[in-house]
């Protein structure tokens, strides 16, 4: 078996890399325990309690690459990346309202990230949950006039592809969003700060067999997971 493991930071995972969740991977199942436990860890660290937050191990398959681009299946940790991209989306959505179109501009390279066509593609790609992408794209090209007239559910309503299938993900951004517009600009730029410092072990294998044996190695440990360590 070979495969390579890292410890890295979010900041080297979503950058200048594209990740595919296929369709037939379990889909998003995150509700608001979860996405509050995970906000409340970035808090902490946002406000110098704690020094680093950690989410564990992310398993992918290495797809070569794709224009210029190092593709990857998620293999485990698509709840963990999905959530910190729809986080992420939250934040420059509340700093587009404000105008803080600087920050907002050295955020964009978490969410898309430039090809050899010079052609923007989201980093995060979820083939079953296809509101994200919408929503990543329209947080990124829309004036930001219109994103200042907009509320948070007027948001989330304009980028709902399909109520059944997203219901979740929209959740996951009205939940978010909503608790990082009643931070000051201080505080919001600090949880970003602390999101993409977040600290995980990086698994790369090149073959699909290898990268789901890793899998259930790292799930088979005769121990109830962490809420940060499932699917």
């Amino acid at each position: 078996m070979s495969f390579e493991a890292k410890e890295r930071a979010v900041d080297k995972l979503l950058n200048d890399s594209i990740y595919c969740i296929p369709r037939n991977q379990r889909r998003y199942v995150w509700t608001e325990d979860n996405w509050n436990d995970m906000y409340d860890d970035v808090l902490l660290v946002a406000d110098g309690i704690a020094s680093s937050h950690f989410i564990g191990s992310i398993v992918l398959k290495d797809e070569g690459k794709d224009e210029g681009l190092s593709k990857y299946t998620v293999i485990d940790g698509q709840q963990r990346i999905l959530s910190l991209t729809i986080f992420l989306v939250a934040i420059m959505f509340v700093m587009k309202k404000r105008n803080l179109m600087d920050d907002f501009g050295g955020t964009k390279k978490y969410l898309v990230a430039k090809d050899i066509k010079n052609r923007y593609r989201e980093i995060v790609y979820p083939e079953y949950h296809l509101s994200l992408p919408k929503m990543v794209n329209y947080i990124l090209d829309a004036d930001q006039e219109d994103i200042a007239a907009k509320s948070i559910t007027a948001f989330a309503n304009y980028c709902t592809v399909s109520n059944s299938k997203d219901k979740n993900i929209i959740d996951a951004f009205k939940f978010f969003a909503l608790k990082v517009s009643e931070l000051e600009t201080d505080k919001l730029l600090a949880v970003r700060d602390a999101i993409i410092g977040i600290g995980y072990v990086n698994i790369i294998s090149s073959t699909e067999e290898d990268s789901y044996t890793i899998f259930e190695i790292l799930n088979a440990r005769g121990l109830d997971l962490e809420d940060h360590e499932l699917l």
